[in-house]
Order: C-alpha cells, then structure tokens, then sequence
C-alpha cells in the first residue's frame, strides 16, 4: 500500500543485494530514475467482489475513497521528491476487474477519475505520468479472470509504454 511505502522510507528500510546493504534513501538519493506504480492496493481492497455492486453504483461515494487515496499518494511523492532529485515516473491505473462486464461502465469510470488526479498531481509537480488504462483495456490480456494482475504479455505492454521518448526526455 502507498503507506507501507511512506514507512519504508522514513524508517529508511534496508534492502541487502549482492550481500551488500542498501539504504532506502540512500537509493533514492543516488537514483537517476524511479519509476512508480503503488496504490492499486489501497483502491482494490475496498472493491470487495461481494460488494462490489453497492461499491461502484455509489459511485460518488466510491470518489471520495479515491480523494483519500490521492491525498495519501501526493504525500508519498513529496516524500519521494524529498530525496530523489532526477526524474520520477508514475504509472496510472488499469481496470483489473475486464471480465466483470456487468459493471465495467462504472470501474471504467472510477479509474479514469482517479488517472485524472494522479495525471493533475503530476503535473503540479514536475512528475512524468504514464497512462496505462488504454493500453490494457483488454481483458485477453488478463489470463486469470479472478486474478488483479495482467499477463506475461500485459506487462510487457506495460514496459514498452514507459520507454517511448517522449516519457524519458
């Protein structure tokens, strides 16, 4: 969740590769880019399938929870922003629920709502955003229809949409 994220960095977490210790701030500090995609968590675990009609046909309701999340996002990114001084990616949101067909109308509009305040929020601070929903909005490209989380070839979508030039200039 973008908290536990929060905390990593002020407790500074450590991370140990190739038996050497790392520091978090540290990384970011010496980082020449960091590349974002946090918050999904926060926003899927109020989607609680049993629920999730009385979630997404409050859809107002559903707004305000994603208001909550942004306020805790854009405080993770000034914390990040804090300490790495090059370039910061973040990565916006994609239906993770395609096969729902019954409701996809209103998650639709539910994550375009909230790519629009992450995408705001970016600009306001000098963050490069990468919209992703387009490119996933295929539900071939989830091979588990239970599962939050894309393909193989997903992913790679995904990837190749953070490497264009226009989002490393």
């Amino acid at each position: 969740t973008i908290q536990d994220v929060i905390n990593d960095i002020n407790n500074n977490k450590v991370v140990e590769e190739d038996g050497k210790k790392l520091y978090l701030k540290e990384i970011l500090r010496e980082s020449d880019l960091v590349t974002l995609t946090v918050g999904a968590n926060n926003f899927i675990k109020g989607l609680s399938i049993n629920d999730i009609s009385n979630i997404l046909t409050n859809i107002e309701n559903t707004k305000k929870e994603v208001d909550n999340i942004s306020d805790e996002l854009k405080e993770l990114l000034l914390l990040i922003k804090k300490y790495a001084k090059n370039q910061i990616i973040v990565t916006g949101y994609f239906n993770p629920l395609p096969r729902l067909e019954i409701y996809k109308q209103e998650m639709d509009e539910v994550i375009k709502y909230f790519n629009n305040e992450i995408e705001s929020m970016c600009d306001e601070m000098d963050i490069t955003y990468v919209d992703i929903f387009d490119i996933l909005d295929n539900k071939e490209l989830f091979s588990n229809p239970l599962d939050v989380h894309p393909s193989k070839k997903g992913y790679e979508l995904i990837l190749t949409s953070h490497h264009t030039p226009e989002n490393l200039e």
